[in-house]
């Protein structure tokens, strides 16, 4: 058994940092910030907010496949962020956040889960 990284309860805490973060800004931009007029809340919570619940139970039981799930996921946010910072001006900084946070959640759950995957 490999000792573990020095790093590597650095990157669970920032793991869970913006995995949190990225939650609550996408909870909040949906529902108080900016929420869509034409889309009832429930539906835009579920199609936006929904997939970061499915590998939720994995990543708090330290499974390096979940994490890697979530890198995957993180991805995708990233992708709706940069779409929102060149399609609406108004929500640059909503966006400009959600692709700091889905860049960190990428990297960290990946280290994470190479890291653990290795001890």
């Amino acid at each position: 058994m490999n000792p573990p990284h020095p790093f590597l309860s650095v990157t669970r805490v920032l793991t869970l940092a913006a995995y949190s973060a990225l939650f609550l800004l996408l909870m909040a931009w949906n529902t108080v910030l900016a929420p869509k007029p034409n889309v009832p809340t429930a539906i835009s919570l579920l199609i936006i907010v929904g997939p970061l619940l499915l590998p939720m139970r994995g990543v708090l039981d330290r499974k390096p496949i979940s994490h890697i799930w979530l890198a995957l996921l993180a991805l995708v946010y990233f992708i709706f962020g940069v779409t929102s910072v060149y399609s609406d001006a108004e929500l640059r900084l909503l966006a400009g956040a959600e692709i700091f946070l889905s860049v960190m959640l990428f990297f960290s759950a990946l280290f994470f889960a190479r890291w653990e995957a290795q001890r």
